[in-house]
């Protein structure tokens, strides 16, 4: 890849003006790349702050994903103190290079609930589920498993770019999900259909079959490099601001200024280029970089853009606005009773050398596991499942979820420690079984706002995590029905329960009490100290049809801003009830298909699918 023409050496050796200038190479920048110079009369320019995928090994293997937060790799986002979680600020790891945090995620692909998009609708015609589904299937080249036979595959994708497929998977797994059936939470044989995603299985994986992570990059740009002409990738290179043209009535985009970055970790060089684009600028930097150009440039709120002495170019309240993200537990972390139970022994480097030599000549092993192997998608207010407890004064929490059969809780267990977004390793002597309980449709949503105008400064981001009590309270229902998963046969005879734990700061405390002893305010207490990212943040240039409410319509224009674009997850109206990077890849599949049809003639009947 890196000898292709399309990858240019140098941010001066792009040409003055393309068809597209898209600005941000992640999962949805790399689709729209892909499927805007598939035809060789349109020429597109990728821009990526960060640099190629192609040498990161550490981004390559399943397993090894952790090791590259808080590196040149990674925008090692944080955010202010949160007041309702104890003062924490949070670290928000986001991918730095081509693929985006598709290059540096668990690799849970998950199309989430179908009623989760039929809500868009009200506000934001033509995106409902029946419109995604094909897209979904036209990005997905899935591959059986036998072990998944009972997968109805007329439901999957089997021609496109994006692989997916089934992981290995250790014994304590199976008898996890075991457990979950066993508490009464249904088995589905997959999370990715029409009927929807309640229950338990095994997550699906984006594994190639050479035993590689399936990126966005890897997907989309690698296999197109040699025959694209018309497509120029320019890496390490910084999008400062956008141009707009002097001369129109309403705010128009000419194009952007950027700066090129000459050694990864390094300050930017301080001279600037300008590109201009014939057609439009897409904006796909994601939820935090996109309204932060937004704002930069002049389009977002009156009042913060004043603050700042930025003249306001468009006024849209709606950016930096409703930022949801989903909030997990932190890992409730339960003692194996016998070692080589887990994954934990692999924490000592020693202990890597043979798997690692085998992943690098096979492809297989034990490093082509997941970390989040396995999943259960359910409904706090499900009266068949068991989250009540003598301890609980009983929580009252109210339904925020897209529909009758969308979850509010995913459960997700992990063959390891899951500490501290894997900065911390099982206590020495020590194999650790993982369960967290994820908040997916939060009621508390956050902002972010410019710190100032210098466009390499980390805009402020405030979650806002815990505002509602509603999300507390469902937290700590998912937390009890984990405690009720891990003491039901058979994942309860392999784990080691301690009764006598009395010591609140130990790692096993939580998962050691006993569901019926420990109180609703022990659990929330816990949470405070303990409760983390699942990387999901979303919204923050939201799609529908009022300028007063959104940021774009919903043909993804800008409101009142011509020739600009937002193709990423800050368009997302609302949270989504499961993992993220499926719906964006669709939603760039689809985004392309709306665009190309406006420049073409075609009628965008092809994004108006009535299925």
């Amino acid at each position: 890849m890196g000898s292709s023409q399309s990858v240019l050496t140098d941010t001066s050796a792009a040409n003055s003006y393309y068809d597209y200038i898209i600005v941000g190479a992640g999962a949805a920048g790399c689709v729209l790349a892909n499927r805007l110079s598939e035809d060789p009369a349109v020429s597109v320019l990728l821009v990526e702050a960060g640099k190629s995928h192609v040498d990161e090994l550490k981004t390559k293997i399943p397993m090894t994903f952790p090791q590259v937060f808080k590196t040149q790799i990674d925008w090692a986002y944080e955010t202010t103190p949160q007041q309702n979680v104890s003062g924490r600020r949070f670290f928000w790891p986001r991918g730095k290079l081509l693929g985006g945090s598709t290059s540096i995620n668990a690799m849970m692909y998950h199309h989430c609930a179908p009623s989760d998009f039929d809500e868009w609708t009200a506000d934001a015609p033509g995106w409902s589920y029946a419109a995604l589904r094909p897209y979904f299937r036209k990005a997905e080249k899935y591959a059986g498993h036998e072990l998944h036979g009972d997968v109805d595959v007329s439901h999957r994708g089997n021609e496109g770019l994006w692989q997916t497929s089934h992981a290995p998977r250790l014994d304590v797994c199976n008898d996890c999900l075991q457990s979950c059936r066993n508490v009464g939470i249904p088995y589905s044989s997959d999370f990715n259909t029409p009927k929807g995603t309640l229950g338990c299985n095994h997550m699906t994986s984006f594994c190639d079959a050479k035993g590689h992570r399936s990126s966005a990059a890897t997907a989309y740009l690698s296999p197109i490099l040699a025959s694209r002409p018309n497509l120029h990738i320019v890496t390490m290179t910084s999008t400062t601001r956008l141009i707009f043209s002097p001369l129109s009535s309403v705010p128009k985009v000419m194009g952007i200024e950027v700066a090129r970055t000459p050694v990864a970790g390094k300050p930017p060089s301080e001279q600037r280029w300008i590109i201009n684009a014939r057609r439009e600028v897409i904006l796909s930097a994601g939820s935090i970089n996109t309204p932060q150009l937004l704002m930069l440039s002049g389009i977002g709120p009156k009042d913060e853009l004043d603050k700042l002495g930025i003249p306001l170019v468009k006024h849209l309240s709606a950016v930096g606005q409703n930022l949801s993200d989903h909030l997990m537990t932190g890992g409730i972390s339960f003692r194996a009773a016998k070692p080589g139970t887990t994954l934990d022994y692999l924490s000592n480097p020693a202990n890597t050398l043979l798997p690692l030599a085998q992943w690098l000549l096979t492809g297989g092993g034990v490093l082509t596991n997941m970390i989040g192997a396995g999943a259960a998608f359910v409904r706090s207010d499900d009266p068949g499942l068991p989250f009540e407890s003598k301890a609980s004064k009983g929580l009252e929490t109210t339904d925020e979820t897209s529909g009758k059969d969308a979850p509010d809780l995913e459960l997700v267990w992990a063959p390891l420690a899951f500490l501290d977004h894997g900065f911390k390793t099982a206590p020495t002597g020590t194999e650790v079984f993982s369960l967290v309980a994820t908040l997916l449709r939060p009621k508390s949503l956050g902002s972010l706002s410019l710190v100032s105008t210098d466009p390499f400064e980390k805009p402020r981001i405030d979650a806002n995590y815990f505002a509602h009590q509603n999300d507390v309270n469902v937290l700590i229902k998912g937390v009890r029905l984990c405690l009720r998963i891990a003491r039901s046969r058979p994942l309860f005879n392999r784990l080691n329960l301690r009764s006598d734990n009395t010591d609140k700061d130990d790692v096993f405390w939580l998962g050691d009490a006993d569901p019926d002893k420990v109180t609703d305010d022990e659990i929330h207490e816990w949470l405070k100290k303990n409760v983390e990212t699942l990387y999901h943040p979303i919204g923050t240039a939201r799609m529908g049809s009022s300028s007063e409410s959104s940021v774009v319509n919903p043909t993804l224009r800008v409101h009142g801003v011509d020739n600009l674009r937002i193709v990423d997850a800050s368009i997302l109206p609302y949270q989504l009830s499961g993992h993220t990077t499926a719906p964006v890849i669709a939603i760039a599949e689809r985004a392309s298909d709306i665009i190309k049809g406006e420049y073409t003639g075609t009628a965008a009947a092809k994004a108006n699918y009535a299925f």
